[in-house]
């Protein structure tokens, strides 16, 4: 016969059961689940970073761009322009019609007044617009003919060279020269102002000095928008006397040549020499 304990354990139900069951896996977190196939998932593709090319960035970029190449081509359409404009240095220059009563400026005046006269006008012409303008009285030759301060100061903000009726197109050493001496005493404002027209050099040294250039034509415009009574007083001095013959740069004094004299000279100062303008 069989041994109990054996068979008691080979039909004990129970532990049949017990022993034919296997245990369920324990079941892990969902969130923990996820944790490694996020973490592949991050190694593999990271986050997008934010793009710096908005749609304002493009904007920008066009204004910038389109803007410098508009400016590229403005600069190339006023080189032209300068170079149509002063291609002929004696073309007459063209003045508006006068709305007021009093006399007004133009070309064949200009034409006619002597070196002196003619910065006489230019300071004149700055005076009349509520500065104080002074003739520093030291000849053609000098880099500066008029120095502008306001009232009560003494010390001059700003500097004029005066070109009266140049032989051609003015080039770009005199307004060189007015530059150094503007750099030396630290003015930050300089004129150049002439009954002729500048070449394009001397414009462009103006342009990047920041130095004003007026040729003769736009003074004109300057000189006929003054006041009729400021314009009247005006052209009443510079015409008043002698206003054509030069005047020697030393003394001051009327030149003289003879008929068939190329030049003027001073009778005071024989050295002094004035060419005959043609």
């Amino acid at each position: 016969m069989a041994d109990p304990v054996v068979l008691a354990e080979t039909v004990d139900p129970a532990r049949s059961e017990e022993a034919s069951v296997t245990p369920a896996p324990e079941k892990k977190p969902k969130g923990k689940a996820r944790v490694p196939r996020r973490r592949l998932h991050e190694a593999d593709f990271p986050e997008p970073v934010e793009s710096i090319f908005t749609t304002q960035t493009y904007v920008i970029a066009f204004l910038v761009i389109g803007g410098g190449g508009g400016y590229l081509l403005w600069r190339r359409q006023q080189r032209q322009l300068d170079l149509a404009a002063t291609a002929v240095s004696q073309t007459p220059f063209s003045v508006q019609a006068s709305t007021g009563s009093a006399a007004m400026f133009d070309a064949s005046l200009l034409a006619k007044l002597e070196w002196k006269r003619f910065e006489e006008l230019v300071a004149s012409y700055y005076s009349k617009t509520g500065v104080v303008a002074v003739r520093t009285k030291t000849g053609p030759s000098s880099p500066v003919h008029v120095k502008i301060s306001w009232k009560g100061e003494p010390r001059p903000f700003a500097c004029v060279h005066c070109i009266a009726h140049p032989s051609g197109l003015i080039d770009a050493k005199p307004v060189q020269e007015l530059y150094a001496v503007l750099a030396a005493e630290d003015i930050r404002r300089g004129y150049v102002v002439t009954t002729g027209k500048f070449s394009i050099p001397a414009r462009d040294f103006a342009e990047e000095k920041h130095l004003t250039l007026l040729s003769g034509d736009l003074f004109l415009e300057k000189l006929n928008a003054l006041p009729d009574s400021a314009r009247a007083e005006l052209m009443e001095e510079i015409t008043a006397g002698d206003y054509t013959t030069p005047s020697c740069p030393k003394c001051d004094a009327k030149a003289v040549r003879a008929d068939d004299s190329s030049a003027w000279h001073c009778r005071t100062h024989p050295d002094v020499i004035i060419p005959v303008r043609k």
